[in-house]
């Protein structure tokens, strides 16, 4: 499952969490439109930690990889793609692709699958970004 960093951040969850250290203390009542009706939201723990985040820069063509969570792109140099890894090596995760600098065009390619349908999808304005996750089948933007 992905990782849902809206419930941590309202939880005031700073520091990395182990799984054992995870009580009763994170399970947040929502509401329904102020009707009776009540579900449980409960915090899920992927690998070792949550709600850290590493960032790294490229300047050229790159694939991610499973520990990448931020990528940030410098084209200046020329054109840069970034490749989605195959969605079997991958668990769910949200990968976030940000153009920081450069006037050429950063390009972000699955392996093997589509990104909503298409083959790929194209940054080329500075500051502008995509986030990804897949469904186990297909990657999609968020």
């Amino acid at each position: 499952m992905p990782r849902d960093d809206k419930f941590l951040a309202y939880k005031g969850l700073s520091e990395a969490v182990s799984a054992q250290s995870i009580d009763s203390d994170w399970l947040v009542p929502i509401y329904d439109n102020n009707e009776d009706i009540a579900y449980t939201a409960t915090l899920t723990v992927v690998g070792n930690t949550v709600n850290q985040e590493t960032f790294r820069t490229v300047a050229s063509n790159t694939t991610l990889l499973s520990t990448d969570i931020v990528i940030l792109v410098d084209d200046t140099a020329g054109d840069v793609t970034v490749t989605l890894p195959a969605i079997s090596t991958v668990d769910p995760i949200l990968y976030k692709v940000k153009k920081i600098a450069g006037g050429n065009t950063t390009t972000i390619s699955p392996t093997g699958v589509q990104i909503d349908r298409s083959a790929s999808k194209v940054i080329t304005t500075v500051n502008n970004s995509w986030s990804f996750s897949h469904d186990n089948t297909e990657w999609w933007t968020l």
